[in-house]
């Protein structure tokens, strides 16, 4: 007998928490509360891909397409985890598309821009963090994650990794 969403959710959390980023599993406790608060504590081997569909519509009504699509992704991966411990025979998810999302340009800064950022900052420690960012690329949790182990100066380097109360996107050491 196939168990409720309540129940698969929990062991499918404590499974993403073992296996996953903390991140990841946040994500994913707060994508599967909405599903379920959606669809009631329903068997998981009745959710049928219209179900998902409807899901996905109301979802939209309150929360921008990337995120319906970043909760899209969890509740894929949380159905094809079921799947494989048998718990259901078919993913609902099955021909659920993504909300198409139009390309756009991502906003960035023109070097006017960041050379008047750096002006208005200049004697901060804001300033520093600035340019830092600018001409590395590092994420905000990257760089507030740094220590001076991390910094080669001779060598011109910067080891960006995971630390207990940081992970770096994928986990990668780079």
């Amino acid at each position: 007998l196939p168990p409720t969403l309540a129940q698969a959710e929990q062991e499918y959390l404590s499974f993403v928490q073992t296996n996953l980023a903390p991140k990841t599993y946040e994500v994913y406790a707060k994508t599967l509360k909405h599903l379920r608060e959606f669809l009631g504590n329903k068997s998981v081997g009745v959710v049928s891909g219209r179900e998902i569909e409807l899901y996905k519509i109301e979802r939209r009504a309150k929360v921008s397409a990337h995120t319906v699509n970043h909760e899209l992704r969890g509740i894929r991966a949380f159905f094809n985890k079921l799947k494989q411990w048998d718990f259901i025979t078919k993913n609902p998810c099955d021909g659920v598309k993504d909300i198409r999302i139009i390309d756009t340009i991502r906003p960035y800064l023109s070097k006017d821009d960041l050379r008047r950022l750096l002006d208005h900052t200049a004697g901060t420690q804001l300033h520093d963090i600035i340019l830092l960012a600018a001409m590395t690329g590092l994420r905000r949790g990257e760089i507030l994650n740094l220590t001076w182990e991390d910094i080669d100066l001779q060598r011109g380097t910067i080891l960006v990794r995971s630390s207990i109360a940081y992970q770096t996107k994928a986990g990668k050491i780079r």
